[in-house]
């Protein structure tokens, strides 16, 4: 039985105050009133994720099936999916240097492991917010893969990223039930990363496995789906979600959508059904100078992810 932190309210202020010392360090011009609505606003948004999450691990549902589950749920498909579209979000050009600042003292909170015992203390609870930790946890193992793998689209092509996703929660919930995760010198994050690769290579090898053997139509296919993930990695977030659409349901990377659909689960990126419908002819790659999320975070963390 799993024993965490439950977030109270002394736990909840401090960690608050946290936050706010972080947003100062990337946005100096921030307010106090400014940061409490944005902050008021987010642990809304928290709870409600936490209530979908609860749900989905009372019916026993893994996290990858209920946020490929239509019309099921709300924020969980759109933190699943929309994580590629912050990944992929083009940063304005005024805010680059500001931003790169901010990974690089992430970057130096990650290498001491800050924090980590903290998170997975939090995510052992029973209450709503320890849930949304739990599944963001589940998120940045993810986002981490995707990095570390980002010039490698075949990885996504195969089917063996969608294999990850359902094999991440499963190292999540089992560091969590290890208590030897807890000693002060463990880094539990930084050891599910290093799992998830291995896991990674195990699907992989699995993947390749299946495809001995295949016909040269399947093998055309693949290289298709292949030049499409590539693609997709190469746009901003917009372009990025409609083109890995047209290659959903291909090797387990879930169900191809219909344009209103698609602009539910990225509104961040696609604004409308008839914008989502122009923009399809529209996907070209953007210039070498346009900057997004993913670029700055590789160029301060290479090709190890983040937070491991």
């Amino acid at each position: 039985m799993m024993v965490g932190m439950e977030l109270t309210e002394a736990t909840t202020q401090e960690l608050r105050e946290l936050v706010f010392s972080v947003a100062r360090t990337a946005a100096p011009d921030i307010s106090r009133a400014q940061f409490e609505r944005a902050w008021e606003e987010a642990l809304h948004d928290a709870m409600q994720l936490g209530l979908e999450v609860l749900k989905v691990e009372r019916r026993g549902l893994s996290y990858a099936a209920a946020a490929n589950h239509l019309g099921g749920w709300i924020l969980l498909p759109r933190v699943h999916f929309g994580i590629f579209d912050l990944l992929q979000f083009e940063i304005p050009r005024h805010a680059h240097d500001g931003l790169r600042a901010y990974f690089e003292m992430a970057r130096s909170l990650d290498e001491e492991g800050v924090g980590q015992e903290l998170l997975f203390l939090l995510a052992r609870g029973t209450g709503v917010l320890s849930a949304c930790v739990r599944y963001l946890l589940y998120t940045a193992v993810r986002v981490n893969l995707w990095l570390i793998t980002w010039h490698a689209p075949k990885v996504e092509a195969i089917g063996a990223m969608a294999d990850l996703d359902v094999r991440a929660e499963d190292l999540i919930r089992k560091r969590l039930a290890d208590a030897t995760s807890y000693a002060a010198e463990v880094r539990p994050f930084t050891l599910v990363v290093a799992e998830a690769l291995l896991e990674l290579g195990k699907a992989i090898e699995q993947r390749e496995e299946s495809l001995v053997g295949v016909c040269i139509e399947e093998r055309k296919h693949l290289a298709t789906v292949t030049k499409l993930a590539a693609a997709a990695r190469a746009y901003t977030a917009g372009d990025a979600a409609i083109t890995r659409n047209t290659y959903a349901g291909s090797l387990s990377n879930g169900e191809r959508l219909p344009a209103a659909m698609l602009t539910q689960r990225h509104p961040l990126s696609l604004t409308s059904e008839g914008a989502t419908n122009v923009r399809k002819s529209r996907l070209r790659p953007p210039s070498a100078s346009v900057v997004r999320c993913v670029d700055l975070v590789r160029e301060v963390y290479g090709d190890k992810g983040v937070l491991s």
